[in-house]
């Protein structure tokens, strides 16, 4: 990537995994100096503003990530909807 280069996501939650890995991602990109976009607009990671957006962004993806976790866990825990969940109930674990 050049000196003012665009690097562009459409999805912040598939940009990093959580809120530190994107805060080294963005501190990296903004040292060689290529501007973040997410879909159309451009922030600058050296702008109050852009550190600011891009930091909350970080944080509602890496809070979203997590809730989408626990209920992964909880639908696998309890299972599909069997026709056999279906007429005798869920199997409690003995």
């Amino acid at each position: 990537m050049w000196d003012g280069s665009v690097f562009t996501v459409t999805k912040f939650d598939r940009f990093a995994r959580n809120m530190a890995e994107a805060n080294k991602i963005l501190t990296g990109l903004s040292g060689h100096g290529v501007l973040f976009g997410l879909g159309a607009p451009v922030y600058d990671w050296n702008a109050p503003f852009g550190r600011l957006f891009l930091q909350t962004l970080a944080m509602v993806a890496e809070c979203e990530s997590e809730v989408s976790l626990a209920d992964l866990a909880t639908e696998y825990s309890v299972g599909r909807p069997t026709i056999h969940r279906i007429i005798h109930g869920p199997e409690t674990p003995t």
